[in-house]
């Protein structure tokens, strides 16, 4: 297993040194991908504003000259952002595009200069595995999930600061359930990383056996091997399928819980928000904002997908 303690250590000795080795010499696209994602959020905690401008000052307040003022600023919002999210993909696939080029290179020029002796102790499906879906998922560790990360980070700093600004009060009663949304989400992210790691190693074996069945193909016609092959393909194939459906019945019931506990702050939120607004104590512009800005804020599934790329 020589091979592939010197593939895993590119990758999981050392983050600092995959970055170094080589996500550096992108630095500063990194940096842009990261700018330009917050950029293009940036602009989605615009809007809500508008919103309430439009609906407390003109039409309850009949303030109509500000109309065009929000119209034209909407419009410029959105032709930058437009522009942004245009960057932040070109980009984001040139970063992909290089890496992939040269961390697939390293990885087969570590197989080349290896013995053929470590060679032969290693099973081919899984060298092929990593060389590439593995170089992909190395790879979305700095392109994908690190401004992931972040954005979803100032996704969750951004309006919790804005809501707090509208009314605390509200925003401490939206995020109440987050405990347990949290709570839930280590649980089936435990269970999800545990079901994941028999996942590659299955996939790893399919691809060793189609290799092994595909190149003796001839001899399997003529010594009429089809029912073995069958047979030994079969196996794996079911043990494929007994482990996807058991990832598939965790990633479900986390959905579902997922779904439930998400509900249940806007309920609260337009229980006790609405109640504020017919008493007069909360503008009708303010509850829309608010309203927009937590399906912005989005807490749990902000949470959800951090813990779940970490």
């Amino acid at each position: 297993m020589i091979i592939l303690q010197r593939l895993g250590d590119i990758f999981k000795s050392n983050l600092f040194f995959f970055f170094n080795r080589f996500v550096r010499r992108y630095s500063l696209v990194f940096v842009l991908i990261l700018v330009l994602s917050v950029v293009s959020y940036s602009f989605t905690f615009v809007n809500p504003l508008f919103f309430q401008i439009i609906i407390d000052n003109v039409f309850i307040n009949k303030e109509l000259g500000l109309l065009t003022f929000v119209i034209i600023g909407m419009l410029i919002i959105f032709g930058i952002s437009a522009i942004t999210s245009y960057l932040n993909g070109y980009l984001m696939g040139r970063l992909n595009n290089g890496l992939y080029r040269e961390v697939s290179q390293c990885l087969f020029s570590i197989i080349l200069s290896s013995s053929m002796k470590d060679k032969e102790c290693n099973d081919i499906g899984d060298l092929m595995t990593r060389i590439t879906g593995n170089v992909q998922l190395a790879i979305s560790i700095s392109s994908n999930i690190m401004p992931h990360i972040f954005t979803s980070i100032i996704t969750i700093i951004l309006p919790f600061i804005i809501m707090l600004y509208f009314n605390a009060y509200l925003t401490l009663i939206s995020i109440s359930p987050g405990l347990l949304f949290l709570f839930l989400n280590l649980y089936f992210g435990k269970k999800m990383e545990k079901n994941q790691q028999q996942f590659l190693i299955i996939q790893a074996k399919i691809t060793s056996i189609l290799k092994e069945l595909l190149s003796i193909f001839p001899m399997l016609k003529v010594f009429n091997l089809n029912n073995w092959a069958n047979n030994k393909f079969r196996n794996v194939n079911n043990d494929y399928y007994s482990t996807a459906m058991n990832f598939t019945k965790i990633s479900s019931a986390n959905a579902s819980f997922n779904s439930f506990i998400i509900a249940v702050p806007v309920i609260l939120f337009i229980f006790f928000g609405g109640g504020m607004v017919i008493k007069g104590a909360l503008s009708v512009g303010t509850f829309t904002a608010f309203l927009s800005y937590f399906h912005v804020f989005r807490p749990y599934f902000s949470v959800f997908n951090i813990l779940e790329h970490v």
